[in-house]
């Protein structure tokens, strides 16, 4: 049997004879490409040429196709339905799916998302498994290598192969045990200044710059000031801000503040959640806070990840419906 060289034929030569064995027309197979007439012929002439037979006969019902071409015709599906699987964006189905995924968050985002994450989960995916990594300063390095998914945090600016979603706005609140005696009348300077406050501590990142920041491989971690800010505005009224204790997390202060007389500043959308199964309250500062970005990040190369896609889709809509809770319970 002899072989054929295909080297002198291209894809567009295969999507001709293709649509021709449709159309049954060089005018219209033409327009179905959106070549001229004169490349549909090009095409026949390369192929005749290649192959060794001349495939179509013209006749006054169209073009008729040859012995050799009604042989090919199959094939030639077949060859190019394969041809269209190869490059059509693979399916990701998360009900079968065993993928594991790796994120990287602050304290109280996780635990915010995981357990509405892991109702989603029970659901739609029951096969996925999902670790959480502690935000630090390895997050750069293991966001670039791959061995973290996604990186959930209050960002700046960040290098060129990042892409980044914002999932959120947050601020500071002011966090007391409900019932306390010195949260009936609201809080003031004067009672921050003579509780005694947990504080958070913050994750070691390295060296903070001027503006309280913290730069890593591109990457810049932005860290509330509104702490530091109360200290100062103590100072200025001769109050000194006592702290009794310091804890690795927020989730942590506000259990302390439950269950003493205790009093911190917390993540506003974690103190929410937390008072609907403790007793505590929530108060404004006396003092301007400052908002501060959630974000979600992830390597740009991974962006049409088909899963990830999937992904970062959940935590988008969970994020959305944490914003309804928290206009309803403002609201209340």
């Amino acid at each position: 049997m002899r072989l054929v060289e295909l080297s002198g034929l291209e894809l567009t030569h295969l999507r001709v004879l293709h649509t021709l064995f449709r159309e049954r027309s060089v005018r219209q197979t033409a327009e179905t490409l959106c070549l001229t007439p004169s490349a549909v012929s090009h095409a026949l002439k390369r192929l005749w040429d290649t192959l060794g037979d001349e495939l179509f006969l013209r006749t006054s019902e169209g073009m008729h196709p040859t012995v050799r071409a009604r042989e090919l015709e199959p094939k030639l599906a077949d060859a190019m339905r394969s041809l269209g699987e190869v490059f059509q964006p693979a399916q990701y189905d998360p009900a079968t799916s065993d993928r594991r995924f790796h994120i990287a968050c602050l304290p109280f985002r996780a635990a915010n998302l995981l357990p509405n994450l892991a109702a989603r989960l029970r659901d739609d995916a029951p096969g996925i498994f999902i670790q959480v990594h502690p935000l630090d300063r390895s997050v750069v390095h293991d966001l670039e290598t791959g061995r973290i998914d996604l990186v959930i945090g209050n960002f700046g600016t960040m290098p060129d192969w990042m892409e980044a979603f914002p999932l959120s706005s947050e601020r500071l609140v002011v966090v007391l045990r409900k019932g306390h005696e010195r949260g009936r009348d609201g809080i003031d300077l004067h009672t921050l200044g003579q509780l005694s406050h947990v504080d958070v501590r913050i994750g070691d990142f390295g060296p903070i710059d001027a503006g309280g920041n913290v730069a890593v491989d591109g990457l810049e971690f932005l860290i509330p000031d509104d702490r530091r800010t109360l200290t100062r505005l103590l100072d200025a009224h001769g109050l000194r801000r006592r702290v009794a204790m310091m804890v690795s997390d927020n989730m942590c202060a506000l259990g302390v503040v439950a269950r003493s007389d205790l009093v911190t500043l917390s993540i506003r959308q974690a103190a929410i959640d937390f008072s609907q199964t403790n007793p505590i309250a929530l108060f404004e500062p006396p003092f301007e806070a400052q908002p501060f970005p959630i974000s979600m990040v992830w390597n740009r190369k991974l962006r049409d990840d088909p899963g990830l896609c999937w992904l970062r889709d959940m935590i988008s809509d969970i994020s959305a419906q944490e914003k309804i809770r928290t206009a309803a319970y403002q609201a209340s």
